[in-house]
Parts: C-alpha cells; structure tokens; sequence
C-alpha cells in the first residue's frame, strides 16, 4: 500500500490557516523581507511593471515545502526558493502571463531560508501566495540533486520524490528537472532491477549509472502515468549506481503525488516467466540468455517484453525450444499494432531473426499454443532464448514485409536475410546515385523455388523465379524494390538465410 502524505494533501479550510496578511502597493514596490506564519495567505496587488516579494521563513528541523502562488491577470511571475547559498534550489517559471505557479515539495533543512517571487506586470494583478511545510520521512529527496555529483544518499532500497519544475531553471537548463540518487551495492548483488511507481499525468524517465557516471547503464522512458521498470542491469564491480528521475507533464491536470523508487539487487538475472505476464500490459521484462516458462493450460499465453538498453540500434534474435515444441508458437507484437506468428520457421524450434530496435525501444513476443494444439495442450515447458547484436547493414532488419518497412541495398553491396516463417516476405528498397545496369544475385540453401520480383512506381518490372542461385540482370534506379519470397514452402527449412548481392554485371 501507498503511504500517504496527510498534510501535503489535505485542502485546509480558511478556519485553519491565520489570517491573510496584505501588503501595500509601496510595500511590494520597495521589496522588503516579509515574515509570514506557515499555511498564511499573503495578499495583494502586484504593480505595474517589476516587483520582487521576499518571505523570509525560520525552521526549527527539516522540513518538506510547497507553495502556490495563485494565479494573477497580466502578470508573469517566477518563485525561487534559497537556503545557505546565492544559489537557488529550485526556480519556478513553468506558466505563461496570466497562470499562477506551484513549488513542487522540496526538503529544506533547519534554519533560515527565504522564498522570492517576481512579477513582470502589464496591467495591476492580484497577489494571493501560501507556503505549507510538513516533516518529511528519511528516505526522500534532498535537494538539490540534480546530477550524480549532488544526488541524494539511498542507505536502503527505498527512496521517495517529487516530480519537480518542466524546466530546470536553477542550473540554467530548459530541460525538466532531475533527481539524482545514489546507492552502494552489495558485494555479492551482479544485476539490478528497478521500479518507478507510477503519477497521473507524469510520463517518467529512468537513467541508471555506474560509479562512473559517464555514460548510463540503461536509460528509460516510461507511458504516462504507468509504472516504469528497468530489470537485469548489469552492475557488477560497480562500486555505486546512481539512478536519475525525470518527468514530462502531459496535462495541466498531474495529481499532487510522489513517486517511490524501489531497488532490487541479485547476484544472478532473472531467468523465469513472471505470472501475471497473460498481457502486453503485464509482460515479464528480460534481459539476454536463457529464460524459462511453462504454458499451464490451452489457454494460456505468456508476454514477454525486451528492452534495448543500448544507445545504438540492435538486432535481436529470440528463440523457443521445448519437448513440446510442435504445440507451441511465438508471435511478435509488430509496430502497427498486428500480431506475426512464426510457426514452422525452423525444425523443433521457433525462431524470430533480425528483429530491429532502436536505442530505448522494446518489443514484445508471446509463447501460445497452436491452434492444433488447443485441444490436446494440458501443460508444457519451455525455454526461449535471448541474444542481440549491434545493427550493421550487412543484415537484413526486420520487419521489411510491407513496402512501407522496406529494408535498404546499396549499390554495390550484399544482405544477409531469412525467409521466417516459411511465408516470409522480404522487401528491398534500392539506393543508386543514378540510374545503372547492375547484377542481382540471390544465393541460398533453402530448397524452395525463390520469387524476386523487381518494382518500379508500384509496377512489377520484372519477375523472376527459380532455385537458387538466382541471378537477375537489369536497369536499376534509386528507390526501386525488390520483393523476395519462397513458392512451394510449407514446411521447417533446415537452412533459412539467403544472401542477396547488387554488383555490376
């Protein structure tokens, strides 16, 4: 269960607060320190042109702060928070002319501070501002902690914090504010999950660093409003992990909440299925290797979700094996929404080769039972199997079944590919630097009769059918296509790749 934040969530009734304390036009003009009792409404009129408000406050103990700043008709106004230093914790400018300002809850420790709010006016504007402050429990964050350098210490595997401004004013940065944390590992811990909880309206992104905190680990970008979760990051010989959140607002409308950021260590990845995994939704996260699961009934289906955890493109190649792997099949949930099954793409197994993903993307994959099977399947365990490799365009990408995701050739040049399943469709989109006579060779050992149909404007130009080596001669220009498919397979191929090459005749 959530814990919840009495204080910061209660709307308090006027019969709660002290009375308002109004200050005069002269008083706002002349920028004097105010000293103003917590949860006291500060009111006014803000001037024409600049003014700048300071409350002066005193703490006797660390203590969590937010203040609103409501909003004031032709004025633009900013909220700056200080304590011990010229140098701001945290500056508040996220609304345009006309929209009041929220400081999000930031700790503050006992003694003095002051909050600073600025006024560009055009025409004179209500002033109406309150602070509210409320003990904080020891594992939240302490600002500032921005960076690795000044991130907030983790002595456990728990720690709480506030999204805070859409841009991060203090350091000079229109980029949304981070928090930083920093853990120490266990001597024995080799991999680490991580959970960020979930806050209406925030889409949350997770950056995870080593002790060195050059380059991440992993990097993430969650869905708004759901929780974000990074599993199997390799951390050993890691002396430290620091970990950085950020958020984007989607809406005016985020809920007034704080995220947790909960840290799981291991010396070994998680190698299971993780039940409920029946959804996209609810896919067990993997990582590459070997990872177990077992189909419990005919209508069972287990997602799994991979993540490219790389700063580059990657090619993935996803495997399942099993005693009873003629009653089971993997299906790839691809970018349009649409479900690819890869039944029969290779002899008592299930392969799906060369799936493309780009840095931080992911894809999801599910082991179902056949249809054949759905009758008869009682039970049955599996193993799928998980490796990737740095993208080069010497291989084919998946997916290129549409003319729409067309892989590229360049001229001069030859793919590696894979007609999988047997009712693969592999299409080419050709890059030349003007229009050239060039030889199309296509070599492999699948045993099929192999179609190459060669398109033009969406008019097939040429089709050419046979076993391989196939070998086609013509006039190519950039942007033509080439279709590849096999005719009369039906079956598991002992040998799926072909090479296909464009060089001149």
């Amino acid at each position: 269960m959530r814990r919840q934040w009495p204080v910061l969530l209660l709307a308090l009734s006027p019969l709660c607060r002290e009375p308002s304390l109004q200050l005069s036009t002269d008083h706002i003009r002349q920028g004097k320190p105010v000293e103003l009792a917590h949860d006291q409404v500060l009111t006014g009129i803000f001037p024409k042109g600049e003014s700048r408000i300071v409350v002066r406050l005193t703490l006797g103990e660390p203590q969590m702060l937010r203040a609103e700043l409501a909003a004031a008709e032709g004025s633009d106004t900013r909220i700056a928070v200080f304590q011990n230093s010229d140098r701001p914790l945290v500056v508040v400018d996220d609304r345009p002319e006309g929209v009041g300002e929220e400081v999000s809850p930031i700790l503050l420790t006992a003694g003095e501070a002051r909050i600073e709010i600025s006024a560009t006016t055009s025409t004179p504007g209500m002033l109406k501002f309150f602070y509210r402050r409320f003990r904080a429990p020891a594992d939240v964050e302490r600002e500032p902690n921005q960076t690795p350098a000044t991130a907030t210490p983790m002595p456990g595997l728990h720690a709480s914090g506030f999204y805070g401004p859409d841009k991060n004013l203090a350091d000079g940065e229109s980029s949304p504010e981070r928090d930083c944390y920093v853990h120490t590992p266990p001597t024995s811990a080799g991999f680490l999950d991580v959970r960020l909880t979930a806050v209406d309206g925030i889409q949350p992104s997770l950056f995870v660093y080593g002790g060195k905190p050059a380059a991440p680990l992993a990097v993430r970008t969650g869905v708004y409003g759901k929780v974000l979760q990074i599993a199997g990051v390799k951390i050993s010989q890691q002396e430290k992990i620091y970990l950085c959140v950020t958020g984007t607002r989607q809406s005016e409308t985020v809920s007034r909440d704080y995220y947790d950021l909960i840290l799981e260590f291991s010396a070994h990845q998680n190698r299971n299925e993780i039940e409920p995994n029946d959804s996209a939704k609810a896919a067990t996260e993997i990582t590459q290797g070997v990872i177990t699961g077992a189909l419990s009934s005919r209508n069972d289906i287990d997602y799994f979700a991979y993540l490219n955890q790389r700063e580059y493109s990657v090619l993935v190649r996803i495997s399942l094996e099993s005693a009873a792997a003629a009653q089971l099949r993997l299906a790839l949930q691809q970018r349009n929404g649409l479900t690819r099954n890869y039944e029969y793409s290779a002899p008592n197994s299930e392969v799906i080769e060369n799936a493309r993903l780009e840095a931080g993307e992911s894809l999801i994959f599910s082991v179902q039972p056949r249809r054949a099977a759905k009758k008869t399947l009682k039970a049955a365990a599996y193993e799928i199997k998980v490796s990737e490799s740095q993208f080069s365009d010497e291989n084919e990408a998946e997916p290129n079944g549409q003319v729409e995701t067309a892989d590229t050739l360049i001229d001069a040049t030859y793919k590696w590919g894979f007609i999988n399943p047997p009712q693969d469709v592999d299409y080419y989109r050709l890059q030349l630097t003007e229009k050239v006579r060039r030889q199309l060779r296509l070599e492999s050992k699948l045993g099929c009769k192999l179609s190459l149909e060669h398109l033009r404007a969406g008019k097939i130009v040429k089709v050419t059918r046979g076993k391989a080596p196939l070998v086609y001669e013509a006039d190519f220009a950039s942007d033509d296509l080439l279709r590849i498919t096999c005719v009369d397979l039906f079956t598991q191929p002992a040998e799926r790749a072909y090479r296909i090459a464009l060089s001149e005749p």
